[in-house]
């Protein structure tokens, strides 16, 4: 015991290094004018009966019983009506993207002729969804069995949805803002040590409209940094979108040819909830009910936005690098105290075990993504950004609007936390987002910084003094 503890004193005194991220295979789009125009597209993906008894909702294992509601996958293109080059937003009401996946898709954009549309595709995350299309061990340990069948029915969906809004372009105007939606975001899991209050949250709702020239609503984003949650499990095996799902239906609904495109912001340790009882609210049952209204208070936050004056749609950037990322680096023990002792005395172990799951099962890059809209700057990150982070960023990012978006072009950081958050939460405190940290308490400077990297690309600059460079 002696000797394995002067091993951990040797272990503990290696300083930790932030890893400088290097932004490979570089790829930028930008579009500029009084031209531009927008296209919006929508597909269902709902899994169709012969496929039930073969996939399961992510994180159960009984076969799907139905649905409770349709998913979709809804499409955004933006650029030059009559050039090749577009931007190309898809939002699918799944829990995940993977790498294969955005493959898939831009492969099946290709055959059909669309080889230089730039993509950014994202899950809103909806947890009341098949998880059967995630390839590989870690995947199908999540997830349940890969179904090819239905791996192919989402490629179908998301391409089919890209072309409608490539195909029907025309010029728009551009609104945008922001606003708070109190009682509708709480952390998940942490409180303050001080006032064993629930930890602070990002709770503002973004929102941007799209309108044809006529006024009408041709299409819409809207970002919330809050785990769809409120159906996990309890929809009785049945398929459903939990509030992005209403919230687009809702505004759909209202606006006869318009598509509305959820984007998940950084959400990581943050859930959506709603005050009071909603059993029964607007006819709903139990947690449908408590969907609803999450999706109305949020559709009334955000109805400024959609009723209000744009301006032309003048600029559209995007700039997307592969990222080698540092070794996996993940502790399973809070580094605050009490728990200092344990954290220290089990780091050779977590360095051993990090090596085999690097080697064997864990990806080696990943792929990130700055957009710019007119104003607007979207930051794609492949992982659960948590909310401490989405605040930073949106400090910290030189733009009128800052769009941290979780679940974009894949799932290969796990969780990405800011580093109070990572020393406040492990397993002894309950603490699932540390345990899915895979590089560990560098991972939110180091994809901090390759954001920023990013950013330079668009044209966007970081409002930074030199003491608060992560």
């Amino acid at each position: 015991m002696g000797i394995y503890t002067l091993v951990c004193l040797g272990y503990s005194a290696i300083p930790d290094r932030i890893p400088e991220p290097e932004l490979t295979q570089v790829a930028t789009f930008k579009a500029t004018g009084n031209s531009l125009s927008a296209g919006v597209g929508r597909a269902d993906i709902s899994p169709p009966e012969e496929m039930w008894g073969h996939l399961n909702l992510f994180g159960e294992r009984a076969p799907i019983r139905g649905l409770a509601t349709p998913i979709y996958a809804r499409a955004l293109a933006l650029g030059e009506p009559e050039g090749e080059d577009r931007l190309l937003i898809i939002s699918c009401e799944v829990t995940f993207i993977t790498r294969d996946l955005r493959q898939a898709v831009l492969g099946g954009l290709a055959r059909g002729g669309r080889r230089d549309v730039e993509l950014l595709l994202v899950a809103t995350h909806t947890h009341a969804a098949p998880g059967n299309f995630w390839k590989g061990w870690v995947g199908e340990r999540i997830c349940g069995s890969f179904s090819q069948p239905y791996f192919d029915h989402l490629v179908t969906g998301a391409v089919g949805a890209a072309e409608q809004a490539l195909q029907n372009m025309e010029p728009v105007t551009v609104a945008v803002g922001t606003s708070r939606t109190y009682h509708l975001v709480k952390h998940h899991s942490r409180v303050e040590p001080t006032t064993g209050e629930r930890a602070y949250c990002d709770t503002r709702v973004e929102a941007m409209a799209f309108r044809r020239t006529d006024g009408t609503l041709l299409g819409t984003l809207v970002s919330l940094p809050a785990h769809p949650l409120a159906l996990m499990h309890k929809t009785a095996g049945r398929v459903a979108g939990d509030y992005p799902g209403e919230l687009s239906r809702l505004i759909e609904a209202d606006n006869p040819g318009a598509v509305a495109l959820f984007l998940p912001g950084a959400l990581g340790g943050a859930r959506a909830t709603s005050p009071g009882g909603s059993d029964g609210y607007r006819g709903q049952p139990d947690r449908f009910g408590k969907v609803a209204m999450q999706a109305d208070m949020l559709l009334e936050r955000i109805a400024p936005v959609l009723g209000g004056p744009g301006r032309p749609l003048q600029e559209v950037a995007s700039a997307r690098a592969v990222v080698p990322l540092p070794p996996i680096d993940a502790h399973f023990f809070p580094e605050a105290a009490p728990f200092t002792g344990i954290r220290f005395l089990t780091g050779p172990v977590s360095w051993l075990t990090n090596g085999l799951l690097d080697a064997l099962f864990l990806p080696d890059e990943a792929i990130f993504q700055v957009v710019k809209v007119n104003d607007t700057v979207l930051l794609a990150v492949p992982a659960d950004l948590s909310t401490g982070i989405g605040v930073k960023l949106k400090r910290w990012v030189e733009a009128e609007y800052v769009w941290p978006l979780s679940h974009a072009n894949g799932y290969d950081l796990g969780y990405v936390l800011d580093a109070d958050e990572y020393d406040l939460s492990g397993v002894i405190k309950g603490g699932y987002e540390r345990l899915m940290d895979l590089c560990g308490k560098q991972s939110g400077p180091f994809t901090m910084r390759a954001l920023f990297g990013l950013a330079q690309q668009v044209g966007v600059g970081k409002n930074l003094v030199p003491k608060d460079l992560p």
